[in-house]
């Protein structure tokens, strides 16, 4: 049962990478009529540890995830770290902190719910990981629909 399960999950992370290198989709679901909203598509939050992050949505979650990583290392100043930690919501809010060099990323229903999963993230690391982890910032908040609300941390405010 454990092999069938690596398998699959090899599978699914060789389909994503494949994704994200050649800009093609992984299908979320068949699109067949006109009553799609926006809070019916895939929204993608990322931070990397620069404080450089990027955001998108679309129907299908391969390019919404493609995209936001996109977006992140347009803004970063590194090669590497935009794709390590990222949210995936359809119609919830999607909350991005940087504490240092340390990302929390959490998402819920209502944005009270994904600020309250940030704060248990943030409590949890000081506690446990990181007792001087430096005070965090808001880097982005995205709200059901997609849209940045800010204000939002830029990658050149970060030391």
């Amino acid at each position: 049962m454990a092999i069938k399960n690596v398998k699959v999950f090899s599978l699914v992370l060789l389909l994503l990478v494949h994704g994200a290198l050649f800009d093609t989709a992984l299908p979320a679901y068949a699109i067949d009529d006109d009553s799609i909203t926006a809070g019916d598509q895939w929204t993608v939050l990322t931070l990397a540890s620069d404080g450089a992050w990027g955001t998108a949505s679309d129907f299908y979650i391969g390019r919404a995830i493609t995209f936001a990583i996109g977006d992140c290392r347009a803004m970063s100043k590194r090669p590497i770290g935009c794709g390590a930690n990222f949210i995936t919501t359809r119609g919830g809010w999607g909350v991005a902190m940087l504490c240092g060099h340390e990302t929390i990323i959490a998402k819920g229903r209502q944005l009270a719910d994904a600020e309250r999963a940030v704060a248990r993230r943030e409590i949890e690391l000081r506690q446990v990981y990181h007792r001087d982890m430096a005070p965090c910032v808001r880097a982005a908040t995205v709200d059901p629909d997609g849209a940045v609300v800010g204000p939002y941390l830029h990658a050149k405010d970060v030391q």
